[in-house]
């Protein structure tokens, strides 16, 4: 009897703990395991050149990679970087799409439309690791320009003439094409506005009004700059029935600290709201007083849709 009590007791015992580790394994799964990609950066090609060939540095900022595998988004990735994709041992098809910060904020990232994907076929081991080194290029069938603006864009200042004229309450009233190799970004030249005490308020504007899609397809004006000052830039909608004019303030970029930049900034939404108009966009700048001179500087300007 003491027999049949002992072994009742130690079956009680062991009961639980059987009971739990078994539970473990149905809570909790054999990890399936991954394999990883890495990206450190995605290189721009200048299709415009003959060959073909590495963009100069800066002309674009892609800052993000948006990968697809087999057709599904893995993610969006802030480069460079290494990341886990769960799929079978095997082949597969991996598409990445070049992504900029939009407007100049950072929490607003997206596709940029006008540039091609970077399509690879993988066979892949599981638990291993594939660097990929992606690259883009502008993507022809996707980038149009407004009609008004034919042989104009990309505006390099290479050429004699520019898209832009000061206004009559710039207070600086030159655009120069500076060749000074400090200053230029990209080629032989690029625009130079200087401020001084005197002359201490700039205003330029394009010469020409554009029509463009005002149904929140992507509209997108694009640059390189440097300037020592805060930079306004905004549009005038001229409605094409009555001739008002509205003056829309669209963002103010700050200084650059003696360096080049590139901002794509996006129109699509904010034109929607003054439809049926035609459209000049303008750039202003104040000259700081703690300088002698304020300089603002523009390279290879585009202003594109879809």
């Amino acid at each position: 009897m003491k027999l049949i009590l002992q072994y009742t007791k130690y079956i009680l015992f062991v009961l639980p703990f059987a009971f739990t580790l078994t539970s473990c394994e149905i809570i909790n799964p054999s990890e399936e395991i991954p394999f990883y990609l890495r990206i450190d950066s995605i290189s721009f090609i200048d299709s415009t050149k003959s060959p073909a060939c590495p963009a100069k540095k800066g002309s674009q900022n892609i800052q993000d990679a948006w990968v697809f595998v087999d057709g599904i988004l893995v993610g969006n990735f802030e480069l460079p970087a290494e990341f886990p994709v769960l799929a079978k041992a095997g082949a597969h098809t991996v598409r990445v799409s070049p992504g900029v910060v939009v407007n100049t904020l950072s929490d607003d990232r997206r596709i940029y439309p006008f540039f091609n994907s970077y399509p690879l076929a993988i066979d892949v081991e599981l638990g291993k690791t594939y660097t990929i080194k992606p690259q883009c290029a502008d993507d022809p069938v996707s980038i149009k320009y407004p009609s008004e603006g034919s042989g104009q864009f990309p505006e390099g200042f290479e050429g004699i003439g520019t898209i832009f004229r000061y206004t009559p309450n710039s207070k600086v009233d030159s655009i120069l094409r500076t060749s000074n190799s400090d200053l230029v970004f990209d080629g032989n030249f690029s625009m130079l506005m200087e401020m001084n005490s005197a002359d201490d308020y700039m205003e330029f504007e394009t010469v020409k009004e554009y029509t463009l899609p005002s149904n929140t397809r992507p509209v997108y004006l694009e640059f390189n700059y440097r300037t020592d000052v805060s930079l306004n830039i905004g549009f005038y909608a001229t409605n094409n029935n009555t001739n008002e004019v509205s003056d829309v303030n669209f963002i103010t970029l700050l200084p650059t600290n003696d360096s080049w930049k590139k901002v794509y900034l996006s129109f699509g939404s904010i034109l929607n709201r003054y439809s049926n108009s035609k459209y000049r966009f303008y750039f202003k700048a104040r000259h700081d007083s703690g300088r002698t001179t304020s300089k603002v500087l523009l390279d290879n300007v585009r202003l594109i849709y879809k």
